[in-house]
């Protein structure tokens, strides 16, 4: 069993994880998630974002459109597709 997989058989709170090139509005999302009893995690790209989803394995992820590098929409179809990560094979979330 995959570490996602063992995160989700139990979930105490829900896992969100923010991405977003603007650190204020991480911020202000995070105040306002946490406040919620979130638990909440964030990139401040669609770069790092590849990075995070494997090790948060987020159950949402709150995805900003536009974004330097990588903007909203590629992150979205490697999501969809299941290629992120750091050596873009296909995974599972």
């Amino acid at each position: 069993m995959d570490k996602c997989t063992l995160m989700k058989v139990c979930p105490d709170v829900m896992r969100i994880l923010i991405v977003d090139d603007s650190a204020y509005i991480r911020s202000r999302l995070r105040k306002e998630l946490e406040k919620a009893e979130y638990e909440v995690f964030e990139a401040d790209g669609g770069v790092e974002a590849f990075e995070r989803i494997p090790e948060v394995c987020p159950d949402v992820i709150c995805l900003d459109v536009d974004m330097p590098v990588r903007n909203g929409y590629e992150v979205c179809s490697d999501i969809r597709l299941g290629t992120f990560g750091s050596d873009n094979k296909q995974s599972d979330l």
